[in-house]
């Protein structure tokens, strides 16, 4: 047995778990839930509250502080322009705009027993939106995340729509749980080898990119996530047998390899940010993976179930990179569940849009 100290042991309800703990009541939502806002491992909560921080408003922050502003400073509460809770209301969240979404959802639980993680759902992600955080992030005015609009474009949000997922990870083995993550390498490799041809690196899968990748287009007007759009309408695609250049910040939607069919037992969590080798004798190091410099990769969970290839929504990179087929670009952790889940992915009561992707850009 060979156990990996890169990443701690832990722990992750799927469906099963999710809905005993509703029924116990030591996860209480407050409203009703539709059937499927639970998902195989996680909950879908609504667009609540909205605060938006445009152009004008980091500009104003900037004169409080008397500095420039900066696209990754996050701006004072008081210039924030409001849009309440109310079905029908939405939101223009302006590209390179700071937005606060607070839960429609009321959502309380024994912090003792649980903490919570979140993620974006893969149809917002895929639109160029990115989490500051995967923590949830409190307030007297309840629970919100904040995120980045990364699109070169206006995003139209609408209240009382899902947006991200919400994990909850018992926080001790006495809690009965479904899920934990992977740190014995010689699981790692047994699960790597039942996925498929796919590498491994200490306790991470890894994910190369594609046949393709896809850039947000440019002067499109408002994209309104109530609408379907062609990916054509929204992205410029890029063959990746020719080197494709990324500027740093730039988002991208990036097909990732190998294709993965993930039986109802197993997950994958993306890394948002992948570590850093600090010491060169912590693992043998593959020359091929010259992917530690900085690489942000969100909405990055992967439902057992699911069958198709993982995509990147979006890829970021912290400094310029002329990417091609085959270039390691992202890591994967594996959380294996004791009991499959209820619903796998592509059940037809989740309504799952990215069964058998092969890298497609967002549906609403």
């Amino acid at each position: 047995m060979r156990i990996s100290t890169l990443v701690p042991k832990l722990l992750l309800l799927n469906d099963n778990g999710i809905e005993e703990a509703l029924k116990n009541g030591s996860i209480k939502v407050d409203g009703k839930l539709d059937a499927d806002q639970i998902q195989p491992a996680s909950l879908d909560i609504r667009i609540g509250r909205v605060k938006l921080y445009d152009h004008e408003a980091m500009k104003l922050t900037a004169q409080h502080f008397n500095q420039q502003a900066k696209f990754d400073a996050e701006p004072t509460d008081g210039f924030a322009k409001v849009t309440e809770d109310a079905e029908g209301n939405h939101v223009d969240i302006p590209t390179a705009s700071f937005v606060e979404i607070f839960f429609h959802e009321s959502i309380s639980y024994d912090h003792n027993k649980y903490f919570t993680t979140v993620d974006l759902r893969s149809s917002r992600g895929r639109m160029g939106l990115s989490l500051a955080s995967r923590l949830v992030e409190s307030s007297v005015e309840g629970s919100y995340v904040r995120l980045w609009n990364f699109n070169p474009n206006t995003i139209r949000l609408y209240s009382n729509d899902k947006f991200v997922q919400l994990f909850f990870h018992p926080r001790s083995y006495k809690v009965p749980t479904d899920g934990y993550v992977v740190t014995d390498l010689d699981e790692v490799d047994s699960i790597a080898k039942k996925l498929g041809e796919i590498k491994t690196y200490g306790p991470y899968l890894v994910f190369n990119l594609g046949e393709h990748l896809l850039k947000f287009k440019k002067d499109i007007g408002v994209i309104d996530t109530n609408k379907k759009y062609h990916d054509d309408e929204l992205y410029q695609r890029y063959d990746t047998s020719k080197k494709v250049s990324i500027l740093p910040g730039e988002a991208v939607i990036a097909q990732l390899a190998p294709r993965l069919n993930l039986p109802a037992d197993i997950g994958i969590q993306l890394l948002h940010k992948i570590p850093y080798a600090q010491n060169p004798g912590f693992l043998t190091p593959d020359p091929s993976m010259a992917f530690v410099e900085g690489c942000v990769v969100n909405a990055g969970w992967v439902d057992p179930g699911y069958n198709g290839n993982v995509t990147a929504h979006p890829l970021r990179r912290k400094f310029p990179a002329n990417l091609a087929n085959g270039d390691a670009i992202a890591l994967g952790l594996i959380y294996r569940y004791t009991r499959p889940v209820k619903r796998p992915y592509g059940s037809s009561a989740l309504k799952s849009h990215y069964q058998n992707s092969t890298g497609d850009g967002a549906k609403s």
